[in-house]
């Protein structure tokens, strides 16, 4: 293990059985998003306390684990958020693929500038180190308008995924397992509803925390529109349906990651999460129940249409960048009567039960 100071030893500690701390400091310099990332997400953190002086101070670093993971967890009464070194490397070796590619995004700075056909990131798999000890080129976009764009969704995939994170903790999420089910951590991937808790609980945790995070990016964009009271400008239309796409597609992009998990057939009585495509048409669905709420009716059409162009996208994205088909069964199952029925499910139980419960645990 490398040299910690103090707080680094404690987040190690805390981490252990997920992988420790990754010692980021000693990373060469080509992974740069990793300081980027670690300084956003402590700007989060203090945002999300300054809104809320209830929360308790939050640490964040990195996780030492190649899959793709977010985990808040509570040890030694102090809280922790940590993303994994994997998270980071699999967007940035996908996203700067998809902006090396001058037939992706055209209109995005000089695709000429790029290598006319990049090589694919074949057999993909949400693990980085699987990925690179493979035969996997890292493509780097060479137009600085590219790069510069491509930097942007991998930092807003991290506050989405970091956002989900806080909201863990402040929702009151993390002790209410732990009251139940006596564990701390609270992962993204590879936890299952045990003990006292139904999986369907776990279910409406990561929708809520997904809602929260999504929601607290598009709100601010609203917030800011709204201020304009006067019919908007084709500049600010423009901006704010740009805000919405970007918003819209890093958050797909980090799903897509984790893979296009059909449902139909599943049995939802025993699942401990949502199906990865629910997840994506729930934050859709209450994104555009935002905007509708928010935006004038003469703003609104922009960003519902953004909204949804960011989701699609991404699968186009990702399937450039892999070579492997666009698949969009899982969000077609997802926005089916049974996808939408599944949804008004998780909303009536979250308001119901699960809020009265969470209510003792809760810092919001």
């Amino acid at each position: 293990m490398a040299s910690h100071t103090p707080a680094q030893l404690k987040f190690h500690k805390a981490m252990r059985s997920h992988g420790g701390r990754l010692p980021w400091e000693l990373l060469p310099p080509s992974s740069k998003a990793v300081p980027t990332i670690y300084k956003i997400a402590n700007d989060l953190i203090s945002r999300a306390r300054g809104l809320n002086p209830r929360l308790p101070e939050i640490q964040f670093d990195f996780i030492n684990s190649n899959a793709i993971n977010g985990i808040a967890c509570k040890w030694d009464h102090e809280y922790f958020i940590g993303i994994t070194g994997g998270a980071v490397t699999l967007l940035q070796l996908v996203l700067h693929r998809v902006f090396a590619d001058p037939k992706l995004f055209p209109d995005i700075g000089d695709p000429s500038m790029e290598e006319p056909s990049p090589p694919f990131i074949k057999s993909f798999t949400p693990d980085a180190m699987h990925l690179l000890e493979g035969d996997t080129l890292v493509c780097i976009p060479k137009d600085e308008a590219r790069w510069t764009y491509s930097c942007r969704l991998i930092n807003l995939a991290a506050i989405f995924l970091i956002g989900h994170e806080i909201a863990h903790i402040s929702c009151g999420h993390v002790d209410y397992l732990c009251a139940k089910t006596g564990s701390q951590f609270l992962a993204e991937f590879g936890a299952t509803a045990a003990g006292a808790i139904e999986p369907i609980e776990r279910q409406i945790i990561e929708a809520q925390a997904d809602q929260y995070s999504f929601n607290s990016l598009l709100g601010g964009a609203c917030a800011q529109s709204s201020e304009n009271t006067g019919a908007p400008t084709r500049e600010e239309l423009a901006s704010l349906g740009q805000l919405a796409f970007d918003y819209s597609f890093s958050a797909n992009i980090l799903f897509r990651l984790f893979g296009d998990m059909r449902f139909i057939g599943s049995d939802f009585a025993v699942e401990s999460y949502p199906p990865i495509a629910l997840r994506r048409s729930f934050i859709y669905g209450g994104g555009c129940d935002l905007v509708r709420k928010e935006l004038t009716p003469d703003r609104q059409d922009t960003v519902l249409r953004a909204l949804e162009a960011g989701m699609f996208a991404a699968e186009h994205a990702f399937s450039g960048a892999t070579g492997e088909d666009v698949a969009v069964t899982g969000l077609e199952e997802a926005f089916s009567d049974k996808g939408h029925a599944h949804f008004k499910r998780l909303v009536e139980l979250s308001d119901r039960e699960l809020a009265e419960k969470l209510q003792p645990f809760s810092y919001c």
